[in-house]
């Protein structure tokens, strides 16, 4: 079962009973349920009684002390100086409950009643801080102090006749523990702690960048060669191998509000340190891979969920050019410039030699491992990746309508696995038009007949890839 708690406050203003009602929403939205009068005190009930049940009943009572509020309760004026008999009451029977939380909002850090004198108060007075503040109350309700204590070192001076504590254990630096999935599930369900969610993501993605850069992915010194090629896709995979599930799960579940975070970082991927070498073009590609690795990662969580909103966040954030007076590219175009992904290049990876699309297909393989809830094996994994690719191409088209006339768009797996997928999103176009899942999600500028020209530019550009491998 949630805590309960309810909120005692004075009606100050229009304005203060809005923020009331903003707190009282965020605590509910954070897995508290929170009482409030304008909530559960229907018209008609008598308002006593119901202060009365909800101070004897709640597990929690956060008291907003406003100036006006202490006014009342000081002279036992009105609701609060109802409710402040009742506290004074209950403040008596136990004097070390915990249960009554001073919150301030506006007045100064000595202006609270009296009957809470000494207890310490959350403070709410900085907007810019009200996020911290709030988990602050919420560690409170939950009966946890405002941050957590380190963990006890081990101890330095060993009592007589103990084993001698080794010097690495004393002087080596202490291992910070793991981003998880679950962790991040939590950040998920509390929409006020956003701060937390962005370090969290922060975090997984400087870690990331850290092993490549340590594994020489951004040294350019030496052609690649099959065994280098391998080598670095290799060190590629390890190193997202904890941020893809983050990605994934962002992608799946963030709210409208929470996905920006996710777009940043996988944007972040494609900011790319200054080469060291000069076999530039060639390593290019393998730099970008943890780009194309993150976008799918999101995207495939986002679309396992009909989330396709959510995938339309990271493909289109903007992506700053190198050349100032340039505008932003989105990310998808930024990813793609001068097809990195061409394939051709990815056939040195192993037993890739005779693949149409090598790239994908080792992708795909990446992903079964370690996103096993999402992508699982057989051709539901297949489907649902093609499924993805295939946004992909489209968001591509159609954000670069001035210099893609042709409709050139990213190989992807679907067009020899499933080259019929693009004719299917045609005809469920046709018979939805403005409900067409892509398009309520915000693709094309919400236009039919822009999807309707991607669409096209899409199916034609299958067509002519096919027609140039031979297949038909």
């Amino acid at each position: 079962m949630p805590p309960t708690a309810f909120l005692s406050y004075s009606h100050d203003s229009a304005d203060h009973k809005a923020w009331v009602l903003r707190l009282a929403t965020d605590l509910r939205a954070s897995g508290v349920d929170a009482r409030l009068d304008r909530w559960h005190l229907r018209p008609g009930e008598e308002a006593g009684p119901f202060m009365s049940r909800a101070v004897a009943d709640s597990a929690k009572i956060v008291v907003v002390c406003s100036e006006t509020y202490v006014q009342k309760s000081e002279a036992r004026v009105g609701g609060a100086g109802y409710e402040s008999v009742m506290v004074t009451a209950e403040l008596v029977a136990d004097q070390g409950t915990s249960k009554f939380i001073p919150v301030l909002r506006s007045n100064e850090p000595g202006s609270i009643p009296s009957f809470l004198a000494g207890r310490i108060y959350v403070d709410f007075r900085v907007e810019e801080a009200y996020e911290e503040s709030l988990t602050v109350l919420l560690r409170a309700i939950h009966d946890l102090p405002a941050i957590d204590p380190p963990p006890v070192g081990q101890a330095i001076f060993a009592p007589p006749g103990a084993e001698p504590t080794p010097a690495a254990t004393i002087t080596g630096k202490a291992v910070e523990a793991s981003t998880s999935v679950e962790e991040l599930e939590v950040l998920l369900q509390a929409p006020h702690r956003r701060i937390q969610l962005s370090k969290l993501l922060w975090g997984a993605v400087e870690a990331a960048r850290a092993r490549l850069l340590e594994g020489g992915l951004y040294s350019y010194d030496t052609q690649p060669t099959t065994e280098s090629v391998a080598a670095k896709a290799e060190l590629v995979e390890s190193a997202m191998g904890d941020l893809a599930p983050l990605l994934s799960t962002m992608g799946a579940w963030a709210s409208r509000e929470q996905i920006p975070a996710a777009a940043q970082i996988v944007a972040h991927l494609l900011d790319l340190p200054e080469p060291t070498g000069a076999f530039y073009e060639a390593n290019q590609q393998l730099a970008r891979y943890p780009a194309l690795l993150a976008l799918y990662a999101a995207g495939l969580g986002g679309l396992s969920q009909d989330r396709p909103d959510n995938l339309r966040s990271v493909l289109l954030i903007g992506v700053p050019s190198l050349r100032r007076r340039e505008r932003d590219s989105p990310f998808v175009e930024a990813l793609h410039e001068g097809a990195p992904f061409a394939q051709e290049f990815w056939r040195r990876l192993p037993d890739m030699d005779r693949r149409y699309t090598p790239l994908s297909d080792r992708a795909l393989g990446f992903f079964i491992a370690t996103l096993p809830g999402i992508v699982s094996t057989g051709s539901k994994a297949e489907r649902l990746f093609d499924r993805l690719e295939c946004t992909v191409s489209l968001a591509y088209i159609d954000a670069t309508p001035g210099h893609n006339e042709r409709g050139w768009a990213p190989l992807g797996s679907y067009m020899w696995r499933d080259p019929g997928i693009v004719d299917r999103l045609q005809e469920d176009l046709a018979r939805l038009g403005a409900d067409w899942p892509l398009i309520r999600a915000g693709y094309f500028s919400g236009s039919v007949e822009q999807a309707t020209a991607a669409l096209d530019r899409l199916r034609k550009h299958v067509v002519m890839v096919r027609q140039q491998r031979g297949v038909f």
